[in-house]
């Protein structure tokens, strides 16, 4: 038991000093696979097709308008397909700016299921689709720069996605 305990605390402090990782801050992450979260309703359906909507406020009051087209195919008993590509338009004090974002592909496997639980992992991508240097004119001094990254429709990043979770009864 002690190695275990020990395991973990070295598991803890030193792997992410030489690992990089996303959270939810990324857009789109919270929401792929089995990081979702889901009610009872949406195991009844074999495929579906949902549109969402989110407003947002970046940086320096830029407002973030997403409109996000998804489809998830039950493709076995046990396994989904997820596909999802945003469409982002923001607006602010710099510029506007609007397009495709990032496209993200997941495959979620049930791996366990009980009456009580149920064990889910996730597999997935996201590929660069929006723009990452769009450009703004400076109105005072003219010249042509970068917008922030707030700005920017896509990442510019293709990144894995690993996610698992477990479900107890209604948690």
């Amino acid at each position: 038991m002690k190695q275990i305990i020990f395991l973990a605390v070295v598991l803890t402090f030193f792997i992410p000093l030489k690992s990089k990782s996303q959270g939810c801050s990324d857009v789109g992450f919270c929401t792929i696979g089995t990081l979702k979260p889901q009610s009872e309703s949406d195991s009844a359906y074999r495929h579906s097709a949902t549109l969402s909507f989110s407003f947002g406020i970046g940086d320096e009051k830029t407002k973030i308008y997403q409109v996000i087209p998804e489809l998830e195919l039950r493709i076995l008993k046990n396994n989904s397909l997820q596909i999802k590509m945003p469409f982002v338009s923001v607006r602010g004090n710099l510029g506007d700016n609007s397009g495709v974002g990032d496209i993200s592909f997941s495959m979620t496997q049930t791996v366990k299921e009980t009456d009580n639980t149920k064990f889910n992992f996730t597999l997935g991508f996201k590929f660069p689709t929006g723009t990452t240097a769009e450009l703004t004119t400076v109105p005072v001094i003219n010249p042509v720069v970068p917008l922030p990254m707030h700005y920017q429709t896509g990442l510019g990043t293709t990144d894995l996605i690993l996610g698992a979770s477990m479900k107890y009864k209604k948690w």
